[in-house]
């Protein structure tokens, strides 16, 4: 009954324009369930993607979203994203408009080169598909669908530390300031 007042509202008085955005969104996440793919990466074949699988499903089905698919690939986060076949089917997926955003564990996921990386987020925000990361609890585009300047200035410097990580082993160091 509650969500019938407001949608009457939104229709018949147009209140603010954004609010009635921001409760359009509301109402839809909860009738159209957001549709996610969720990434996942290992560098070795020895390393399992099962516990980042599961683990993102479980954020997504907490968060009301639709897995639409799940993609794993084996491979260093050194290797050029064009040689990434896991990669290149997530970006053909993303062109297909079935979902409109990517769970990652976390930014290493998407590689460890930067500037890889970076233009990896670009090109999501471009076609309109956010990338959230979960042990952050990072989203790159805002509900209104706008590209959030904090969130990429926290990438640039997240996906630097990645590839400082596999440059200089400074995993344990870096874990200390950014927890």
């Amino acid at each position: 009954m509650y969500i019938d007042y407001i949608q009457c509202s939104i229709i018949e008085f147009n209140v603010n324009p954004i609010l009635d955005h921001t409760i359009a969104n509301i109402m839809t996440n909860k009738i159209h369930k957001i549709q996610v793919a969720i990434f996942v990466r290992v560098s070795t074949k020895q390393q399992d993607t099962k516990r980042q699988v599961d683990d993102l499903k479980k954020l997504c089905a907490k968060q009301g979203w639709k897995v639409e698919s799940v993609i794993t690939e084996t491979v260093s986060g050194k290797t050029k994203n064009s040689h990434r076949l896991g990669l290149i089917k997530l970006m053909e997926l993303a062109d297909t408009g079935l979902i409109q955003k990517i769970v990652v564990s976390e930014v290493s996921r998407l590689g460890r080169n930067t500037r890889e990386v970076l233009e990896t987020i670009d090109e999501l925000s471009n076609r309109k598909i956010s990338l959230y990361i979960q042990n952050y609890n990072l989203e790159t585009l805002t509900p209104t669908g706008k590209v959030s300047s904090m969130a990429k200035f926290m990438l640039t410097l997240l996906a630097e530390f990645a590839r400082m990580e596999r440059k200089h082993s400074l995993i344990p160091i870096l874990r200390l300031f950014l927890v």
